[in-house]
């Protein structure tokens, strides 16, 4: 019997554990709390929900699986990622996940 990770895996989905999901959803609250996001862009701040898709695109996950991640639906998660493309001011979410990364935290 095939578990569900072994199914996913099948099916070219990535499986992502909730822990991992919660640490990168933290890691980006935290950041956020003490100035170090960047998400000031002429178009204005990234919405606390759509610095959780910027998190998930940062992490090279694709909309699917930001859905399922999220439990929000997938035309849901398509309008968030265009209002994070809009704001960064980029056109593709490699240019968003370039972005978010030279906008992370400083070298301590």
């Amino acid at each position: 019997m095939q578990t569900f990770t072994e199914h996913a895996g099948a099916l070219g989905e990535v499986v992502c554990p909730p822990t991992v999901v919660e640490g990168l959803l933290h890691g980006l609250a935290a950041k956020g709390r003490d100035g170090t996001t960047a998400a000031t862009e002429p178009h204005g701040r990234l919405t606390m929900r759509e610095e959780q898709i910027a998190a998930l695109i940062e992490a090279g996950m694709s909309n699917k699986e930001i859905a399922r991640v999220l439990s929000i639906a997938l035309p849901t998660v398509k309008n968030h990622v265009h209002n994070v493309l809009r704001k960064l001011e980029v056109e593709h979410r490699f240019q968003a996940a370039h972005k978010l990364r030279s906008l992370g935290e400083p070298p301590h």
